[in-house]
């Protein structure tokens, strides 16, 4: 999950690099950058998440018979977290961009990029959805990696982002 705001991160690193910053600025600029990268991402089941085991046999019985979709979002510690959840996954891709577009009222984007496995509807609507809020398209539209799909499961998809 962590590879879109890692890559981010790496981009506006190298840009920097490109005019002229020097490594003492960059070390100095990279602290300022990285709590603004995040992450938002939609997962079809819990069912990955409940093997990976990173969430509670409780929560993981609720979850299951209540078939929820959830939305997965970095803490300030950058550990992923519940951010929200849903029934449907219309219902969580809405939640997850009203969740960006609140938080872009007070922030304004640098980049994002959308990553997804075997999901390109919902990728693409992300993508449409992002550049409405955003006024730019994503630096890129991929395929996730197959470590991630191991452990949220096909299906999910990735909105990465670094705020200016």
């Amino acid at each position: 999950m962590l590879t879109g705001a890692l890559g981010l991160l790496t981009i506006r690193a190298a840009r920097a690099i490109e005019v002229g910053m020097s490594a003492d600025e960059l070390a100095a600029r990279l602290k300022e950058w990285i709590p603004k990268a995040g992450i938002r991402v939609s997962v079809q089941t819990l069912k990955y998440i409940i093997r990976s085991g990173r969430v509670s046999p409780m929560k993981s019985f609720i979850a299951r018979t209540l078939d929820l979709k959830p939305i997965i979002a970095l803490d300030d510690q950058g550990k992923a977290v519940l951010f929200s959840k849903s029934f449907t996954e219309k219902g969580c891709s809405k939640k997850l961009i009203r969740d960006i577009e609140r938080m872009l009222r007070k922030n304004k984007i640098w980049e994002y990029t959308i990553t997804h496995a075997a999901n390109p509807g919902t990728a693409n609507y992300f993508a449409s959805e992002m550049e409405r809020i955003t006024g730019k398209k994503p630096l890129y539209l991929e395929h996730v990696s197959p470590v991630l799909v191991a452990q949220a499961g096909p299906g999910v998809v990735c909105i990465s982002y670094l705020l200016q």
